[in-house]
């Protein structure tokens, strides 16, 4: 995930159209990979704990599932360090970031040599009341008990159910488009009551 340390709003972008079909199969991968620059995704960092070891990654692929219970779902590579760590504890947090947080993005993301329990050692990392990393700092913290999981390939859909939630009085949310992160141009968050 590159990041960019200015922001450019979220305006329209030159679009050439690209066609391929099923059957070609190396186009079609190509093809598909460059349409999902063009969606725009959420950027927010999963973290969670197991036997005193934290361990988190950035992600986009996350978003609500239901509000009876109130449920949330994350895609996680299957190599991904906190993984294994998600399946092991059965629980995990999503912490939605802000237009301030886009060096988080870069040590989550692996731009910057740090591994595992070592990410968490700036930004006020806090434990929440289920045991999981919280950022204070996010727009949004959710912390979540697993609930189920799937395979799909190379990533597990991890379906938690929502336990607590922060949410901050205001902010900007960070997002990732165009392969780089920016600001939801004309988005305000609203109040938080």
């Amino acid at each position: 995930m590159k990041v960019e340390s200015s922001f450019a709003a979220v305006t329209k972008s030159s679009f050439v159209p690209v066609v391929a079909n099923a059957d070609e199969a190396v186009s079609l991968r190509q093809a598909f990979i460059r349409s999902m620059r063009h969606v725009p995704g959420a950027v927010a960092i999963v973290a969670t704990a197991c036997g005193g070891q934290r361990r988190g990654l950035t992600v986009t692929a996350w978003c609500s599932l239901s509000a009876k219970p109130p449920s949330i779902l994350v895609c996680v590579n299957k190599n991904a360090n906190a993984h294994d760590f998600i399946l092991k504890s059965g629980k995990f947090s999503v912490n939605q970031l802000g237009v301030g947080h886009t060096e988080m993005v870069a040590v989550f993301s692996n731009q910057r040599g740090l591994e595992d329990d070592a990410r968490f050692n700036a930004d006020g990392w806090e434990m929440g009341a289920s045991g999981v990393p919280v950022l204070p700092s996010a727009i949004v913290s959710i912390e979540c008990r697993l609930t189920a999981h799937h395979g799909h390939v190379t990533h597990t859909i991890f379906i938690g159910e929502v336990d607590r939630l922060r949410i901050a009085p205001q902010g900007e949310p960070l997002v990732y488009l165009n392969s780089s992160c920016a600001r939801a141009a004309g988005v305000k968050q609203q109040d938080a009551r």
